[in-house]
C-alpha cells in the first residue's frame, strides 16, 4: 500500500466523462468552461477532500532546509510548506546541511509571546548586536519564520551562517493542468475512489440515485483505504 502511481488530470477527466457518458477530450490545457472543466475541478475538490479524511498524512513533505542570513531577523518560508502544520524545526551548524550537520531543535512560541517578550519586528537595520547569536526561538507571521536570536555568523565556521530544517506537511497543491506533462502521484487504490467520489458530486443534480450509489462506494472505500494505510503502517507516506 506504499507505493504511488503515476496519473494526469487529463486521464482522469476522460475516465470520469466516460462514466458520465460523455466524448472524452485530448486536452483540457486552458479550458474554463463545459463538462471537462467541471470534472477538472471536482477532481482538486475531491481529492482534497480525500487528503483530510486521512488527516492530511500523505501530504508530509521532505526537510526543507533554509540558509539563514547574518543581521536577517527571518527566513521566507516556501509556498509549499502549511505553517499550519509544522512537525519539527531544527537549527544546523552550516548554511549547507549535510549528514554530520548538529541538529537543535528550535522552540515555537506564538506572536503574541514575541512581542511581549521584546523581541518585536522592527526592521533588521534596528537589530542590536546583543540580540545576535545562536538562534533558540521562532515564531511565523506573514509567510516568514522569525528568529531569536536574530542569526549571526555561525562563530565555528566565520564563512558561513546556519541552516534551519523544517519538517512539516505540505500545502495541497491542484493536479496540474497541463495534460502531456502531469506526474502528479496517488497512492494506490486511491483513483478509483477518487473517481467515485466525483461521480458522486456531479450526479447529485442528474441522478440522485446513482449519486447515492456512488457515494456509498466513495465511503467504504475510504475507509477501506484508511484502515490498509493502518494496518500497513504507511501514514508517514510522502507524496
Amino acid at each position: 500500500m506504499g507505493a504511488v502511481a503515476k496519473t494526469s488530470i487529463l486521464g482522469l477527466t476522460n475516465k470520469i466523462l466516460q462514466e458520465l457518458n460523455e466524448p472524452a477530450v485530448s486536452t483540457i490545457v486552458n479550458s474554463t468552461t463545459g463538462m471537462a472543466f467541471r470534472v477538472m475541478n471536482n477532481i482538486d475538490s475531491t481529492l482534497q477532500k480525500m487528503y483530510r479524511a486521512f488527516g492530511w498524512s500523505f501530504l508530509e513533505g521532505e526537510d526543507t532546509s533554509l540558509a539563514t542570513t547574518a543581521g536577517t531577523r527571518y527566513v521566507t518560508l516556501p509556498t509549499s510548506i502549511n505553517e499550519h502544520f509544522l512537525i519539527g524545526v531544527h537549527l544546523l551548524n552550516h548554511a549547507t546541511p549535510a549528514s554530520a550537520d548538529e541538529s537543535v531543535p528550535l522552540l515555537q512560541i506564538s506572536y503574541d509571546e514575541w512581542v511581549s517578550w521584546g523581541f518585536e519586528l522592527t526592521p533588521d537595520s534596528a537589530v542590536d548586536a546583543n540580540q545576535r547569536g545562536t538562534p533558540i526561538y521562532f515564531m511565523i507571521w506573514q509567510g516568514r519564520m522569525y528568529l531569536y536570536p536574530t542569526p549571526d555568523n555561525n562563530p565555528d565556521d566565520s564563512a558561513v551562517g546556519y541552516s534551519i530544517k523544517i519538517h512539516s506537511k505540505t500545502n495541497y497543491a491542484a493536479l496540474s493542468r497541463t495534460a502531456t506533462t502531469t506526474t502528479s502521484q496517488l497512492p494506490f487504490g486511491f483513483e478509483d475512489v477518487l473517481c467515485h467520489g466525483v461521480l458522486a458530486n456531479m450526479q447529485l443534480s442528474i441522478n440522485p440515485g446513482l449519486a447515492s450509489s456512488y457515494k456509498q462506494l466513495y465511503d467504504e472505500g475510504v475507509s477501506e483505504l484508511i484502515s490498509d494505510y493502518a494496518l500497513s503502517n504507511q501514514f508517514q507516506l510522502r507524496l
